[in-house]
């Protein structure tokens, strides 16, 4: 444990509960572990529990106010990629700050990124108070901070639709993973009915290239999974000083189901005329219709971005020990040739 840091535990309790095998993550044993664990140790810690959205950016940015500008804080945001938004969004300009996040819930799609066999290390609280940390490039969209992604369009949209079907089967997704693909590709399937969003008009102006057009969907990624374990931008990697930015033609409708299953895994290469494929730093998004946006899960409605890169903005825990690792190389004609083989670097 680092001498002379406090520690702040933000969690979530909508991100504990019961599955369908009788396996229950309980928040008061989460809780219970944290007070045990700092019985007769000197370093201060504190609990918040976040009781609905964006509550964390407050009780967070309220914290900071009642410390010395040297006290050195390390904050954890225990749940799902919402609480890690939440908690990046509370931390992002104040200084001797460090995030640990520790996954719960359904889904934390930022710590797959050191690979999806250490996820659960990242639960082990002996490592999260000792292990030193990785710097982090962080997405910038109107004013909010993202790890992973941001979709426009469809992905966007379909991501709208799927919310009552993960409300009403939150146990069953808990108990199968694999059921958030499930749910992810009928969202996708009803965007596509979305008269407002197919082909719409957009101007995108990244690192001043004109690629501007109709498009179905754009999305941008700095990490690479989002939407509960899925990878279609699967070349990114947080700590390279670039966005992988992905833009899908608009195509017939029966295309963009049959090309669905292979996207959403990293499979478009496969299918890379539909695709514009881009690593960027900077990207404007225009258009005169509301432009649908999905911000690590965080949804808003806007008709204009603008999306930047800020690298190594956050020093985030990192218990492997290793860097990130690339699931993909970044694609290029040469490697759609090759079929766009995964790899790890």
């Amino acid at each position: 444990m680092s001498e002379g840091m406090e520690h702040l535990f933000v969690i979530n309790p909508q991100s504990f509960g019961t599955n369908l095998r009788g396996v229950r993550e309980s928040m008061d044993a989460i809780t219970a572990e944290i007070k045990a664990y700092f019985v007769g140790k000197e370093e201060k810690y504190t609990i918040h529990i976040s009781r609905y959205p964006r509550n964390a950016i407050v009780a967070i940015r309220r914290y900071f106010k009642n410390l010395a500008a040297d006290t050195r804080v390390r904050v954890y945001a225990v749940g799902g990629d919402g609480m890690a938004f939440d908690c990046l969004n509370g931390i992002v300009g104040m200084s001797n700050v460090e995030l640990a996040i520790i996954p719960y819930g359904t889904g934390s799609d930022f710590v797959r990124a050191f690979g999806p066999e250490h996820y659960l290390e990242f639960r082990n609280l002996t490592a999260q108070t000792s292990a030193s940390t990785i710097p982090v490039d962080v997405i910038k969209c109107n004013g909010k901070y993202a790890l992973n992604f941001c979709s426009v369009g469809v992905e966007s949209v379909a991501a709208i639709k799927i919310i009552p079907l993960f409300k009403r089967f939150k146990r069953l997704r808990r108990s199968f993973p694999f059921f958030n693909r499930v749910f992810f590709l009928i969202g996708a399937i009803l965007a596509q009915f979305e008269k407002r969003v197919i082909g719409q008009e957009y101007g995108i102006f990244a690192d001043g290239e004109n690629v501007s057009g109709s498009y179905l969907g754009i999305n941008i990624a700095n990490a690479p999974y989002y939407g509960d374990g899925l990878s279609a931008v699967s070349s990114a990697v947080p700590d390279d000083g670039l966005m992988d930015m992905l833009i899908t033609k608009k195509m017939h409708i029966f295309a963009a189901f049959a090309s669905l299953a292979k996207f959403v895994s990293g499979g478009w290469r496969l299918l890379s005329k539909h695709f514009i494929f881009r690593r960027i730093k900077q990207v404007s998004i225009r258009s005169t219709k509301p432009l649908s946006v999905n911000l690590d899960g965080e949804v808003f409605f806007d008709t204009f971005l603008d999306i930047e890169i800020l690298p190594h903005l956050v020093n985030i825990v990192n218990v492997t020990g290793a860097g990130f690792k690339r699931l993909d190389k970044p694609f290029s004609e040469d490697s759609a040739k090759e079929g766009g083989v995964r790899f790890h670097e």
